[in-house]
């Protein structure tokens, strides 16, 4: 080694380390914003399933309500009632289906499923023509409802095989 290499060696050793950039993500360096990604991603994966499983589900029993309807067995004056409990059946199994998945949460990500279904019953209404109005209200209130009540019940739901490895032998 020349001298000069030399001197630049020994100049490095004996500067200070500079800080790292803020942005830096270094072992032991990492943000909260960093911690907090892959949770809300994964809740957002759940909502996401949960919708389109409540979906799925929608479109079958509308399948079986419009095949009734054609051959005359469902009054016309009860679609608007049999439209609510469709909504609320959606925003159930939207909200437990994705409590389920989360495992946590289940109140809020229940009220985000329905808040998203009644969004997207919104539109298909709006789209055919419909006004919004007093029943639409009641529907998304109803849809609301089901959806915190059942994200609630996902996540604390058991089954029987779970339970019956916590019984105690005597």
């Amino acid at each position: 080694l020349d001298s000069r290499t030399r001197g630049d060696f020994f100049m490095l050793q004996n500067k200070k380390k500079a800080s790292p950039p803020k942005n830096w993500r270094g072992k032991g360096n990492v943000r909260e914003a960093d911690k907090a990604r892959p949770v809300f991603n994964a809740r957002m994966k759940a909502v996401g399933w949960g919708c389109l499983i409540a979906v799925a589900v929608g479109g079958i029993l509308l399948c079986l309500l419009s095949i009734l309807m054609a051959g005359g067995k469902v009054p016309i004056w009860a679609i608007k009632g049999i439209g609510l409990a469709v909504g609320c059946v959606m925003a159930a199994v939207a909200a437990f289906s994705c409590a389920r998945f989360s495992r946590q949460d289940g109140f809020f990500l229940g009220l985000l499923c329905a808040a998203i279904l009644y969004a997207v019953c919104l539109l298909c209404a709006l789209s055919i023509g419909e006004r919004p109005d007093l029943w639409g209200l009641i529907k998304l209130l109803s849809m609301l409802l089901c959806g915190c009540i059942f994200g609630s019940v996902g996540v604390n739901a058991v089954s029987y095989t779970h339970l019956r490895a916590h019984e105690t032998s005597l």
